[in-house]
């Protein structure tokens, strides 16, 4: 095989940035697992990382794109709404697979992320470019014993086991050989394997990954440009803003950390929670290309951000969304993600009592082209007429719905029975779509 080779085998070191934080944050991040990342963001010509969980968010420990190092994002703490699926990963104890065509650094990717067995504070992530896939009926044929055993035998127990196969079936340019040197998967002619030792290799032709079990070649691809087209553009613009708006959320959080005066803390969390829903906005429009954006997902992000506040506040509550799912354009989405945000947080803070548990649903209806959103709890309810119509949070939802979307507001409780806050207002027809029933967090 001609060629230089640049290799990584087993027993190599974790980075100095990653060893630092590793020890800070008491975890074990063994040189297996640096190595399963840099070997599966070659092979699959991605972006893999490795966070984990800490008060703030999430660190990342660890990241590889198309085989070299990002040692510059090493040790960036990175908020979960940036990290959905890392999240829920980690809450779940199970990998997590978001849907095809979502939107990150590098492009349209297939996006997933997968919780390591021996610590359940640290998850990978894993974006692989869409244009890079190609499946079809032959992938019921893919030698996944092949590879599974090859993942074993380099990295023992410690061995991510199906990950490499998730990552290399379907992808243009893989080949693969058996530990009898017999081509099972594409169509390469067979190299002079005797003077490439197990391990992980870059040659300028590929990656190889040589074990006594097999081989596994993922040829180099040139990298396309991944803001093609008008469409990506504003989506880079969105994820661009969402940035700028958690830079924000930062500052006002370690303000709110060091202000002596309860009451100003307290002003500042909120603030920091009302600029929190814009930057879901924009996360999810770059994610739909700034294009209409799923109302129904905008509802999952921001139900599961108030429960995740509210156990903070010793609450358990469960977050629920029901009804038809509806595509909004962004001219409306940030009044309504504005609307929830407050509908929600008021009924996580005053709905339910410390060390208390219930449910806040959103209900999403539509007749023709008015869309009736409905924010329920079965908390403690109140008295409709001791509402003080002067509290900040009211006065910008009925201003937001009024002003903004051109609607309705209503308030519907009773002592012992829940809450009930409606919204109605006028939807594009073209812009209505149907979609699931009801989804759990």
């Amino acid at each position: 095989m001609e060629g230089e080779t640049e290799s990584l085998r087993n027993g190599g070191g974790e980075t100095d940035g990653t060893g630092i934080l590793a020890s800070r944050l008491v975890l074990s991040v063994p040189d297996s697992l640096v190595q399963q990342t840099m070997t599966l963001s070659a092979l699959g010509r991605g972006l893999v990382r490795v966070l984990c969980v800490s008060d703030q968010g999430g660190i990342i420990l660890l990241s590889f794109y198309r085989g070299e190092e990002q040692g510059s994002v090493i040790g960036k703490l990175v908020d979960w709404i940036e990290e959905p699926f890392a999240w829920r990963a980690i809450q779940k104890n199970r990998p997590v697979r978001a849907p095809y065509g979502v939107v990150s650094e590098i492009g349209f990717v297939d996006h997933r992320a997968v919780p390591v067995p021996w610590d359940g504070r640290i998850v990978v992530t894993i974006d692989l470019p869409l244009e890079d896939l190609a499946p079809s009926l032959r992938d019921l044929l893919f030698p996944r014993r092949i590879v599974e055993r090859m993942a074993v035998t380099l990295w023992g127990e410690e061995a991510l086991t199906g990950l490499m196969s998730e990552v290399l079936k379907g992808r243009k340019g893989i080949a693969i050989w058996d530990g009898s040197r017999c081509l099972r998967w594409g169509s390469r002619p067979i190299p002079a394997f005797a003077e490439l030792p197990p391990g992980f290799h870059k040659r300028d032709d590929g990656y190889w990954l040589v074990s006594p079990a097999g081989i596994v070649f993922s040829e180099r691809r040139l990298s396309t440009p991944p803001l093609i087209g008008f469409s990506l553009i504003r989506s880079e613009i969105h994820h661009r803003v969402k940035n700028d708006l958690q830079s924000v959320i930062g500052s006002l959080r370690l303000q709110a950390r060091r202000s002596p005066d309860p009451a100003a803390r307290k002003a500042l969390e909120v603030a920091a929670d009302r600029v929190r829903a814009f930057a879901i906005v924009h996360d999810l429009l770059a994610r739909f290309r700034g294009d209409a954006m799923s109302l129904r997902q905008l509802c999952q992000r921001l139900l599961q951000v108030v429960t995740e506040q509210a156990k903070s506040q010793e609450k358990q509550i469960r977050g629920a969304v029901i009804g038809t799912d509806l595509f909004l354009p962004p001219s409306q989405v940030s009044s309504v993600a504005m609307v929830l945000n407050e509908l929600t947080r008021n009924a996580v803070d005053h709905a339910f009592p410390v060390g208390s548990a219930g449910t806040l649903s959103i209900v999403i209806e539509r007749k023709g082209d008015t869309v009736t959103l409905s924010v329920d709890d079965d908390g403690v309810g109140f008295d409709p007429a001791s509402l003080k119509e002067s509290r900040l949070g009211l006065t910008i939802v009925r201003n937001l719905v009024e002003q903004d979307l051109k609607g309705s507001f209503t308030v519907a409780s009773a002592p012992g029975k829940g809450t009930r806050a409606t919204v109605q207002f006028t939807a594009p027809t073209l812009l209505v779509k149907e979609s699931g029933t009801k989804g759990m967090l």
